[in-house]
């Protein structure tokens, strides 16, 4: 947590406010809102960007995010899992765990 109040970055901090414009946008538009033209749209400089819309859907190519932590603590909470599918771990058993990961991974455990 200090690392997101030391180093403020829209990772975390963005999360909601996208979600509320994103769900925003698509109520107005099924309302028939379209809103004005856009230069970053219609110019035709940037055509090769917007030629594809409504055919590509970018979200379809995404990297899904399984569990709600970090994408560095992925493995390990898949790991968990796993270990727990497999075997007859009581978790009351277990007195710690010790994950290894790269540097940055250890502000996500």
């Amino acid at each position: 947590m200090m690392r997101c109040i030391d180093y403020p970055t829209m990772v975390k901090d963005g999360s909601g406010w996208g979600a509320l414009a994103g769900v925003s946008c698509a109520l107005m538009a099924e309302h028939g809102f379209t809103g004005a033209p856009a230069i970053t749209i219609s110019d035709e400089k940037v055509a090769d960007i917007w030629g594809d819309l409504g055919e590509r859907w970018y979200i379809l190519e995404q990297y899904f995010k399984a569990y709600p932590v970090c994408r560095w603590a992925q493995p390990a909470v898949e790991a968990v899992r796993q270990i727990r599918s497999e075997h007859a771990v009581n978790p009351d058993d277990i007195a710690e765990i010790h994950i290894h990961t790269f540097h940055q991974g250890r502000g996500c455990m």
